[in-house]
């Protein structure tokens, strides 16, 4: 069932400088583990991210840094 936000939940994001992630649904703004949808705002662009299942900052496997 779609749920009515206020606005979107910021998201702490790695990375230099960092980016701003703005999630509209998923597991930050209200809980949704299946789906996120976030806008992602790095220096010099915008993209909109729909992961299934939802994002979550721990299943994150980044590369360490050489």
């Amino acid at each position: 069932m779609p749920e009515l936000i206020a606005r979107p939940s910021r998201v702490e994001a790695a990375g230099t400088p960092p980016k701003l992630i703005d999630e509209f649904a998923g597991r930050v703004n209200i809980g949704e583990e299946r789906l996120s949808i976030a806008r992602f705002t790095p220096e010099g662009a915008e993209y909109v991210a729909v992961c299934l299942p939802a994002f979550a900052p721990g299943s994150v496997h980044r590369e360490s840094e050489v």
